[in-house]
């Protein structure tokens, strides 16, 4: 029983956090104030107490008005313990059209909130998207006017030539991210649940009908992965991997491609887990955002420094998926030595890619490829080359006809009696159970 108050007291909590930024959203906005609370009220009673509300005809005006870019309300409601679940049950009650205003009118606060319904989470980011566009493009105009000067200034000093090529390059990065994020925003068959441009950037992007496919993948990237090279890597890997899936296991997976944390720039720095630690939060958190929206049968991928992140979301923070796959993978996090330390609720398989140097080295924990570690282990066969090409070994996993794709498929796909093991083959390098 004191289980079951605490857990509601947590549910009250978010959801009256919800309300709360909703309320100083609205009286940020151009709304008259005497409307702002019978709405936000209305809302609140309909969310929490159902049918027993009385009759109200508040949700049927427009929350927001649309005009000039409001006052921001920075609030991270998303960090709150329940607040998905609470801002589904608020938000879900609006109708689509009332949702949309919303959201465009206030999309710092819908676009990262997890449980609010996706069509307004696409439309808020696509708005963020739109200003960062705006601002990249007025910051690139202002290092035109400073390139400028400083070339009518070059005979002042040698110095200036460095600087000129500093922001020559700072302002190629800017107008290519600029190019890139218009690209987004023009094409209405993209969907991103996360936009967040602020240094490497954070994004997460859907392929395929998240409202309505039984199953959901969930792709975790590696090291030096960034929003800058997220269009060559991970998003043409979600593509593939919901194709497989149709072509090899009969499923309609919808599959996020998710780069809601900052991983390493660079191998050294793959070597320290506290970027794992800080993304297995923010992964466990949006795992179960995607289990609030009708239950579907949810698969994580980790591969390479994302498997680490994906180890840590199921150990730390009992991530709820029903498959979890590790590929490619350094170690599962902390000093962990077999699956039983990930937590139970989850099936957890593991495949490595012949001539892959990564895999073998335990350098955050036991590497789950080892049959030691007690994962399933399965076929990850791509299209591998020899083990000098080491870059190219480690990322073949998602090659379009091998088998390491067609078992990922059948694990998202939920057959996990076709996926296939690993053929025998001797260790490229000797295993080791200790610790780096």
């Amino acid at each position: 029983m004191t289980g079951e108050r605490g857990q509601a007291s947590v549910e009250y909590t978010a959801l009256l956090a919800v309300v709360a930024v909703l309320f100083a959203a609205v009286l940020l906005s151009d709304l008259p104030p005497p409307e702002a609370p019978s709405w936000l009220a209305a809302a609140m009673c309909a969310a929490w107490k159902g049918d027993r509300c009385a009759p109200s005809t508040e949700l049927t005006r427009p929350p927001v008005a649309l005009g000039a870019r409001p006052a921001s309300v920075a609030v991270n409601l998303s960090a709150l313990p329940g607040a998905g679940p609470a801002a589904a049950r608020v938000l879900d009650r609006l109708p689509p059209a009332e949702g949309l205003r919303l959201a465009e009118r206030h999309p710092e606060i819908v676009g990262p909130l997890d449980g609010a319904p996706p069509p307004m989470r696409y439309a808020a980011n696509r708005v963020l998207m739109e200003r960062a566009v705006a601002d990249l493009d007025a910051e690139v105009a202002r290092i035109d006017r400073e390139i400028a000067r400083h070339r009518a200034a070059i005979a002042a000093g040698a110095d200036l030539l460095a600087r000129i090529r500093s922001g020559e390059r700072n302002r190629e990065l800017l107008a290519s991210r600029s190019r890139r994020f218009s690209r987004w925003v023009a094409d209405p068959r993209r969907n991103f649940l996360l936009f967040d441009p602020r240094g490497d950037g954070r994004v997460a992007e859907v392929v395929g009908d998240l409202d309505g496919a039984p199953h959901v993948a969930v792709m975790v990237p590696g090291t030096g992965s960034d929003i800058d090279n997220f269009d060559d890597h991970l998003a043409p890997r979600a593509h593939e991997l919901r194709a497989a899936a149709r072509r090899h296991a009969g499923a309609d997976v919808a599959v996020v491609a998710w780069l809601g944390y900052d991983p390493p720039d660079t191998i050294p720095g793959a070597a320290l887990g506290g970027r794992a630690r800080n993304g297995g939060q923010a992964l466990s958190r949006f795992v179960e955002s995607v289990e609030v929206r009708g239950d579907p049968h949810t698969t994580v991928v980790g591969h390479s420094y994302g498997s680490v992140t994906t180890g840590n979301a199921a150990a730390g923070w009992r991530m709820p998926a029903d498959d979890v796959v590790f590929t490619g993978s350094p170690g599962t996090g902390g000093r962990r030595r077999d699956v039983s330390a990930l937590g139970g609720g989850s099936r957890f398989w593991a495949g490595e890619a012949p001539y892959d140097l990564v895999a073998p080295a335990p350098v955050h924990g036991e590497a789950p490829g080892d049959p030691g570690f007690g994962a399933r282990l399965f076929d990850a066969s791509g299209e591998e080359r020899p083990p000098n090409q080491v870059v190219h070994n480690h990322q073949s996993y998602y090659r379009r006809g091998s088998a390491s794709m067609r078992n990922l498929a059948n694990i998202a796909g939920a057959w996990p009696d076709d996926v296939t093991p690993p053929p025998p083959r001797r260790p490229l390098l000797p295993r080791s159970r200790g610790f780096w």
